[in-house]
């Protein structure tokens, strides 16, 4: 495979297997519900996801009530030392939307920092591992 083309067939089918997932796990489906309500997104219980064709730049449109909500999808590797998608400057507005809690948010903001300094540095330090896991369980 040539340099890049290993990474576009990761995106490509995590995109559809989301797509999969939302048209058919209901936890998913009422957790997406409630995500995008919190940013300000209704949605009924009967949308759709597919995956994109070339007409939007969406990956992932989601049809509901009569709109179309378009989704991008960035695909992040673990062992990848670099990861720069979080803008600092929309950090505290992020907090704010998300209801994120303190924890989580000072290990974004750390992570922010440590990349800026050294872009090899991994975002998430391994001494926060803990809490992330924690948290993610309680979403469960």
């Amino acid at each position: 495979m040539l340099k890049g083309q290993k990474e576009a067939r990761i995106g490509l089918d995590a995109e559809t297997e989301i797509v999969d997932k939302l048209n058919s796990d209901n936890n998913l489906r009422n957790n997406f519900i409630k995500c995008l309500s919190v940013l300000g997104f209704q949605l009924d219980n009967k949308f759709k996801a597919v995956k994109q064709g070339k007409k939007y730049k969406s990956d992932i449109l989601i049809y509901s009530n009569n709109s179309i909500l378009g989704i991008s999808l960035k695909t992040v590797k673990e062992t990848e030392k670099g990861f720069h998608q979080v803008d600092r400057r929309w950090l505290d507005d992020w907090k704010n939307l998300l209801n994120m809690s303190d924890d989580i948010y000072d290990i974004f903001k750390e992570g922010i920092i440590r990349i800026a300094e050294n872009p090899k540095d991994k975002f998430i330090h391994p001494n926060s591992h803990h809490t992330f896991r924690y948290i993610i369980t309680m979403w469960k």
